[in-house]
């Protein structure tokens, strides 16, 4: 993961609407401001718990690692890819993060 990732945090932008299960778990995302529907795995959906604005991505890997027993390089990899992704669906002239 890029250092200058590491500290930032991200969260999901305005309007988007996440489809759960009945536990609560985050299944997909739909932005319906460019009407994009992102289906999430499992490993995912953990992830989008964090996705407050209040976790740096570091806090976020942390988190996640100290929950399950998976290499942190792996989960840095999945924290970094889905938020890669996230970015690529909105549109530019509503991408934010916070600090």
């Amino acid at each position: 993961m890029h250092p200058s990732i590491q500290k930032k945090k991200f969260r999901l932008a305005e309007g988007v609407v996440s489809r759960r299960d009945s536990q609560g778990n985050v299944l997909a995302l739909y932005n319906p401001f460019n009407d994009s529907l992102l289906e999430l795995n499992s490993s995912a959906g953990e992830i989008v718990r964090f996705l407050t604005g209040e976790y740096s991505v570091e806090e976020i890997v942390t988190r996640l690692s100290n929950e399950y027993e998976t290499d942190v390089s792996e989960i840095e990899q999945d924290v970094s890819d889905l938020i890669r992704r996230l970015i690529e669906l909105e549109p530019s002239s509503r991408k934010k993060t916070v600090s």
